[in-house]
């Protein structure tokens, strides 16, 4: 039995891996209009007006032990707002996926990079604040 947790658990995160490598542009979000970046927009240089917010939102697989997090960011220009947890694949079961969204503020202009890291996986973008 446990071990049938162990494989379903590990289909759904590599499930999510498959879905999570689709290619998106930037979007801006229709909920909270600002810009909403995706995990294909990792390595990209994205330019927000200063005062404004950008979500990163990337997915996780749920109960595989680990969550997205903040690795870097420079705090003088860039305020983590919160962050915020959508889309679970199902309720009441063992695994499964869901979107961990993570809200950002650019304070002030200037060049700054944010990186996020889940196990070995790393999504970086450059902000450049105007």
């Amino acid at each position: 039995m446990r071990f049938r947790s162990l494989l379903l658990s590990s289909m759904a995160c590599l499930a999510l891996l498959v879905q999570c490598s689709s290619s998106g542009k930037p979007v801006i979000s229709q909920f909270n209009k600002e810009t909403h970046l995706v995990k294909s927009d990792s390595g990209k240089t994205i330019r927000i007006k200063s005062g404004e917010g950008f979500e990163i939102t990337l997915g996780e697989c749920v109960g595989c032990a680990e969550v997205w997090q903040i690795a870097k960011a420079d705090d003088e220009k860039i305020a983590f707002v919160s962050n915020t947890y959508s889309g679970r694949s199902c309720e009441d079961c063992d695994g499964g996926y869901q979107n961990n969204s993570f809200h950002f503020k650019v304070l002030k202009p200037g060049t700054s990079t944010v990186s996020l890291t889940y196990f070995e996986e790393k999504f970086s973008v450059t902000i450049e604040g105007y």
